[in-house]
């Protein structure tokens, strides 16, 4: 639950920079409209989508309540998307369909760090800002930002206050990720239980 809380509130604060970064793009233009002495004092409403790693996980769902709420506060509209299982398959045509849309920003989970590099570049390519969130991608220099929680740390962290049930553990890291589809202890995915793993196996197998 900690850890839902405070990748909603993070998501929350990295919305608030892509609006800065948003801004910084047309604050040349504003300031030649002002010039030009038509209405440049009027705020821009911001398009923004969040693409989630699984829609309906309840980890993204919390990740998008804290997005929405500020996205509110700062007047942006915000949509959110998502595949229903945690596959770059699934999440690449979700990619390029919000490309055709031209939002001013995109925070997304991106599902593989390598296959989901080229459809979210091509995004940023045609002049979308990009978030990483949860996740990322082996090459993600471009992202004007990125936001993720220490799921090696959180894996140890488990393992140190659980070493009492080693048991429960060693099932923990076969069913780390059901909901992701995602077998634990697989190579390039990028999903946070393979991440947790390292955490978790020194551990309980010592």
């Amino acid at each position: 639950m900690a850890r839902k809380t405070w990748i909603g509130a993070a998501c929350a604060a990295i919305l608030a920079l892509g609006v800065a970064a948003c801004g910084s793009d047309n604050k040349s233009s504003s300031t030649s409209t002002a010039a030009g002495g038509s209405g440049a004092s009027a705020k821009k409403n911001y398009k923004m989508t969040l693409i989630a790693g699984v829609k309906g996980d309840e980890f993204y769902i919390t990740m998008n309540c804290g997005a929405q709420a500020k996205a509110k506060e700062l007047g942006v509209t915000l949509d959110f998307q998502g595949p229903d299982k945690f596959d770059a398959s699934l999440q690449t045509p979700i990619v390029n369909a919000v490309a055709a849309k031209k939002p001013d920003a995109v925070l997304v989970a991106p599902t593989d760090t390598k296959a989901m590099f080229a459809p979210i570049k091509q995004l940023s390519d045609a002049g979308t800002k990009i978030a990483l969130v949860d996740t990322t991608l082996e090459q993600a220099d471009f992202a004007v930002s990125q936001i993720a929680s220490d799921n090696e740390g959180g894996g140890k962290a488990a393992a140190d206050t659980s070493s009492c049930q080693p048991h429960a553990l060693r099932r923990a890291l076969i069913v780390a990720e059901p909901v992701h589809g995602v077998p634990t202890g697989g190579v390039g995915t990028g999903t946070p239980a393979q991440d947790t793993d390292p955490g978790i196996r020194p551990t309980i197998f010592a």
